[in-house]
């Protein structure tokens, strides 16, 4: 999560007042910031909140923010919906079948 960890490394403090306001360690935000541990979906929106979109969900779950957020899907504008389409129809089998 190299976003986060750059967000965080930007001011003295951070980590501390994103902790307080996600109601975890700060550790556990280090660890999140490394990589070392994921981060939940349900930190997602209150970070990206947090961060004034410095840090937005679509950078923190690149492969989950559609299917976990699809209203961000609506702030798209008409060349990146043909990229996330087109994203999701490479990892979509010819049956439209995700494969994993």
């Amino acid at each position: 999560m190299h976003i986060l960890k750059n967000w965080l490394d930007g001011e003295r403090g951070r980590g501390v007042r994103l902790a307080k306001h996600l109601n975890v360690p700060p550790s556990f935000v280090t660890k999140m910031a490394t990589g070392e541990r994921p981060i939940p979906f349900e930190h997602g929106a209150p970070i990206e909140a947090f961060t004034e979109q410095v840090v937005t969900r679509r950078e923190l779950f690149p492969n989950d923010w559609l299917r976990v957020w699809p209203e961000l899907a609506e702030a798209l504008d008409e060349e990146e919906a043909k990229q996330v389409h087109l994203v999701g129809a490479e990892a979509a089998g010819p049956q439209g079948v995700a494969h994993g």
